[in-house]
């Protein structure tokens, strides 16, 4: 059975809230809140990497071949 949703409120700065219409926009998301449930997604799924032991992410354009390596930090010193 599904929770029914929940009413959420943020507040965000002015870079803070263009980062987030950027997002919507570039995920042509129809509102911000499908970006914000798909960026909450999208960092459960790092940080569980991460406290899997998982360092980094890479990322590869399959045009060019050209690649990038995203940290992953230690999350703050903050593990499990």
């Amino acid at each position: 059975m599904t929770e029914p949703a929940k009413r959420v409120v943020f507040s965000f700065d002015g870079a803070s809230f263009a980062n987030l219409e950027q997002i919507r926009d570039r995920g042509r998301y129809p509102n911000l809140a499908g970006a914000v449930r798909d960026a909450l997604r999208t960092v459960k799924a790092l940080q569980e990497h991460r406290d899997a032991g998982f360092t980094e992410v890479v990322v590869r354009n399959p045009e060019t071949g050209a690649e990038r390596v995203l940290d992953l930090g230690d999350g703050g010193g903050k593990r499990p």
